[in-house]
């Protein structure tokens, strides 16, 4: 006798789709996102700058908007959506701000204890310049012809 698989259709409906098992019972710690979630010390740094930068930003659209600048509040209490205008001001430039103040975290995070400098050592040069031939009139910019005439 043939042994019927878990996902087999039963005989009486030969149409239907297969049949799936029941998902496990997760525990209600599981997270799964877990593997993706940044987390420690760093990214909690990252975060605090980019909420100072995005906070600073936002100063600074309203004190543009405030000190009238080029007419700006003038040209926003005129259009026909100034909620919009404000909206996207605002968010310009707390995005922009709080990138470049997130950017100048991850950048300052110190290396490791062992070396106390950022990055790693690179044994050598990376690349090298060829020799200048400083006897050369063309090498000089005060002799020689400097190639346009007059």
């Amino acid at each position: 006798m043939l042994r019927s698989s878990p996902f087999a259709s039963p005989p009486s409906s030969p149409c239907s789709a297969p049949r799936r098992r029941a998902p496990e019972p997760r525990s209600p710690d599981h997270d799964p996102l877990a593997p993706i979630r940044p987390q420690g010390r760093a990214m909690r740094l990252v975060r605090l700058n980019w909420a100072l930068g995005a906070g600073l930003g936002l100063a600074a659209a309203a004190s543009l908007i405030l000190a009238d600048f080029a007419g700006l509040a003038r040209l926003i209490a005129a259009g026909r959506e100034p909620f919009a205008a404000l909206v996207l001001l605002g968010a310009g430039f707390a995005t922009l701000f709080g990138a470049v103040a997130a950017a100048g975290a991850v950048m300052l995070i110190p290396a490791g204890k062992e070396s106390g400098r950022g990055g790693r050592r690179a044994e050598g040069r990376l690349y090298s310049l060829p020799p200048v031939d400083y006897g050369s009139p063309m090498a000089r910019p005060d002799a020689g012809d400097s190639g346009f005439s007059s």
